[in-house]
Order: C-alpha cells, then sequence, then structure tokens
C-alpha cells in the first residue's frame, strides 16, 4: 500500500466543511488506517461491553463493504460500515474517537451514510442495524427517527465442556459448495435476510454426511474477544464464578475468551441431533468448548435445533436479546408487515 493509505483504494468525496476542517470519504475496501480505531474500541451496550480482537481480519473478508471516513483535519477521527446486499444495506460500526465525542460527529456520519444509501437504493430500499434489547436510548433515537422495529434474535452460545468428534463431520469439498448453497436457500426460503451468496465462505464450512448425503451443515469462524462486563446477576456469575471453577472453566474465560462464532447452519428436517453433532465434532476440531450463534426464536429452525439438544450452562447466563432496527424506502405497508412477520436469518457477514 502507497504512503497514502487512501490512494489505493477506490475513494469518493462525501462532505466537507472547510470551515470545521471537516471532511468526509467514502471507500470501497478495507482502509488500513482504520484499524487503530478498530482496536481500540469497546463495542456493545447495555447487557455486554467486549473488546474483539483482530477485527480487521473480519472485515478484510468482505470486499464489497464501504466506509465513510470522517476526518478532522486532516486526522481520522471517526467511521461507519456499510454492507450492500441489493436493495438491502446492514449499517454498523459507526465509531467516534473519545476525544471527538459529544462534537455530533456520528450524527454527522449517519446523515451521510443514509444519503448515500438513498442514492445507491433508488426508489426502494431498506437500511437496517442491530441494537441490544436494553439498549432503550438508541432505540428510541431511532424510533425518532423513522426506525422501526423489524425483529429480534438472540445471541446464544451452544457449549460442550468435552466435545466429541465425529468420523461424520469433514469440510465442505469444491463438489458440495453449490449443493449446499441450494440446500440453504430451500431451507430458509421463508425466511428473511438471507444473504448465502455473500455470506458462505466454503473454506470454513463444515458437513455432516450420510450415505454420502449432507445432512447438517454450520459455518465456523474463531474468534476472540476480551469481555469487559456483562449485565444483572447471571452476568456477574459468568464473570466471577466459571473461569475459577474447575472443568467448566474451559467454557468462558471473560479475558480471553476464545470460541466458534457459527452461521449458515443447516440441517434436514426431523435431524437437528446432527446438527448438535456437527457443531460439537467442529469445536473438537478447533479444541474449543464454546461457540457463539445468533438466532431468531420465532423460526421454526430454532425450534427444532432447540428441542433437539441443550444449550448448556454458559448460554443460561450470558443469552443476550437483540432487536433487528430497520429503515424502508418505497415499501407498501403490507411489504413491511410480510418483512416484519417473518423469521430472520442473521448472516456471519454482518458485524
Amino acid at each position: 500500500m502507497s504512503t497514502n493509505l487512501l490512494q489505493d483504494l477506490q475513494t469518493t468525496p462525501l462532505y466537507r466543511d472547510p470551515s470545521a476542517g471537516v471532511q468526509i470519504e467514502l471507500v470501497q475496501g478495507f482502509p488500513e488506517i482504520i484499524e487503530p480505531l478498530l482496536q481500540q474500541t469497546v463495542w456493545g451496550s447495555g447487557d455486554v461491553l467486549y473488546k474483539v480482537d483482530d477485527m480487521a481480519s473480519s472485515l478484510r473478508k468482505l470486499p464489497s463493504a464501504k466506509y465513510l471516513l470522517l476526518k478532522k483535519d486532516s486526522e481520522l477521527v471517526a467511521m461507519h460500515f456499510i454492507l450492500p446486499k441489493g436493495n438491502y444495506f446492514y449499517s454498523s460500526i459507526l465509531i467516534v474517537n473519545p476525544k471527538c465525542q459529544g462534537s455530533g460527529y456520528g450524527k454527522l456520519l449517519k446523515q451521510q451514510s443514509l444519503q448515500f444509501i438513498a442514492k445507491q437504493g433508488g426508489p426502494k430500499w431498506m437500511n437496517y442495524a442491530y441494537i441490544e434489547d436494553s439498549n432503550i436510548r438508541s432505540i428510541n433515537i431511532s424510533k425518532a427517527l423513522g426506525v422501526q422495529p423489524a425483529g429480534l434474535f438472540h445471541a446464544m452460545t451452544i457449549s460442550r465442556l468435552f466435545p466429541k468428534n465425529s468420523p461424520k463431520v469433514s469440510r465442505l469439498s469444491e463438489a458440495q459448495e453449490p449443493v449446499i448453497r441450494q440446500l440453504l436457500a430451500d431451507r430458509y426460503a421463508e425466511h428473511a435476510l438471507a444473504d448465502f451468496d455473500l455470506s458462505l465462505k466454503a473454506d470454513r464450512y463444515w458437513v455432516l454426511l450420510r450415505d454420502n448425503r449432507i445432512v447438517a451443515g454450520v459455518q465456523a469462524d474463531p474468534q476472540r474477544w476480551e469481555i469487559k462486563s456483562l449485565a444483572g446477576a447471571s452476568g456477574w456469575v459468568a464473570m466471577h464464578t466459571i473461569p475459577y471453577l474447575p472443568v467448566i472453566r474451559g467454557l468462558f474465560n471473560p479475558r480471553d475468551f476464545r470460541f466458534l462464532k457459527i452461521g449458515n447452519l443447516y440441517f434436514q428436517p426431523g435431524h437437528a441431533r446432527e446438527a448438535h453433532e456437527l457443531i460439537q465434532a467442529v469445536l473438537a476440531r478447533h479444541q474449543l468448548q464454546t461457540s457463539l450463534g445468533y438466532f431468531d426464536k420465532s423460526s421454526p429452525i430454532y425450534e427444532e435445533l432447540a428441542a433437539a439438544g441443550r444449550f448448556g450452562l454458559l448460554n443460561a447466563l450470558t443469552e443476550t436479546p437483540v432487536r433487528i432496527m430497520a429503515l424502508f424506502e418505497g415499501f407498501e405497508e403490507t411489504e413491511i408487515a410480510d418483512f416484519k412477520r417473518r423469521p430472520k436469518v442473521i448472516s456471519p457477514s454482518d458485524i
């Protein structure tokens, strides 16, 4: 990369206020200049606060992502992330340098983000984001701006003290990739927000076979977080008890929480037990005990998975509800109602 870290990327000026020394640029592709901001950011609010180890590596795997970079006197002080998905746009990672908070930069970035999305989306588009259900202030601010609650999911862990491997489990082969894409599309046909063409990563996908047929599949990414706080009495127990108890302390170490982020889960109807077997085997392959996934409890797929096996002790202490907040433009009221009614797929590409 050149001395100017933005020169080698597709950069578009969006906003400029010379009197304040402020400008906003839109960048296509991961700009290395944002990595220090990512490293210092504490994520979450309300129920959980955490730091993510090497979030940059996850973002580099999303070449279609766009970044709004706000500079004050040529210094990067804030950023925002947009992931286009046709006429749907996922927004996340709104960061303002702590020394510049209270300057209105977050609001300015959000305004410029929506103006960009409106131009890109045309007459009909939707912008959506995730807000923890306990963050009432942010939800109310969003509602005042015309953003609507459009769904609810839960961040949930599936953990095993002694995960067992399985000879039926293997990595997805090149020949199996189009098969699993179609299986996922069919299985989640009645769900909203599916983006398998974007989010399915064959090199991180595992399958469980029976008679050479895919019975279950899951995408798994090793992650490392540092948990700063968990709300409530159960959060206190997770933070201050589990790490010090023999046998179960491997499930959760808040200072060094290593787990598998799972997504794009598939299993044939009636074969949810094989999905649990698959997740356990993939944990064993990675020498980990805990996985983290995002589930819409209104989905019949989740209901079948929950009925077929336990999620484990850690989930009982840390399960977190999250709101899907959406802004609709050009949609009929019946279309909006249908979107809200349908269960949602929470994409592993959404950060």
